[in-house]
């Protein structure tokens, strides 16, 4: 529960507590006085114990995050949908974990070296253009977590025609995470090849 859940319920508990000790005289308040005659304990008794269970509640939960339990350490979280990849480990073994892990469309998936100097590799088998563009933007939200690699493969495998030449739909999903100016595309039969300019040195020293 968020705290300004329990926030509510204590300022309706100190409300309740004014009507039935303070008020005593309104219609609201002799409603109040009835109703805490009723009750086994009175209500602003009742909302304040709530509200300060629900804070409780909230703060343990920021306390004790969920990720620092399982692991006992720092963990980074892929934004592309994948679960938790822990920051310890060393590239290639980060981006096997991310492809193992990332959530796509059904049809799509990450293959890690499926060709020499392309390190990952999107495959999209027989996906409509919408679903394959949503499938791009995942995959190029998981690439920015990453260092800028040399090159990216996007194979369209029995996909049905799309509305628009292939490379022109895989580079316009992919800049909505990754610099447009950062990459450039070509197209071939079955596959758009995306060849970054400035790629980072940990694909030369750790891949």
């Amino acid at each position: 529960m968020k705290p300004g859940f329990g926030l509510a319920l204590l300022v309706l508990a100190g409300g309740a507590f004014y009507l039935s000790q303070i008020d005593r005289r309104s219609a609201a308040a002799l409603h109040a006085v009835e109703l805490d005659g009723v009750l086994p304990i009175p209500l602003y008794g009742i909302l304040g114990a709530l509200g300060v269970a629900v804070l409780g509640i909230g703060l343990l939960r920021r306390v004790m995050k969920p990720e620092e339990r399982i692991t006992g350490g720092p963990v980074r979280r892929d934004r592309g949908g994948a679960r938790p990849v822990h920051s310890g480990m060393g590239l290639r073994e980060r981006v096997q974990a991310m492809a193992a892990n990332i959530e796509l469309p059904s049809g799509c998936r990450v293959l890690v070296d499926e060709r020499p100097g392309v390190p990952l590799t999107l495959v999209l088998d027989s996906v409509p253009s919408g679903r394959g563009r949503r499938a791009i933007q995942i995959f190029g939200r998981m690439v920015s977590d990453l260092p800028t690699p040399p090159r990216l493969g996007v194979v369209f495998r029995s996909c049905p025609p799309s509305t628009g030449p292939r490379h022109t739909e895989v580079q316009g999903s992919l800049a909505s995470h990754l610099p447009r100016g950062s990459f450039r595309v070509t197209s071939h039969v079955d596959r758009v090849d995306v060849v970054f300019l400035q790629p980072d040195p940990p694909w030369r020293t750790e891949w």
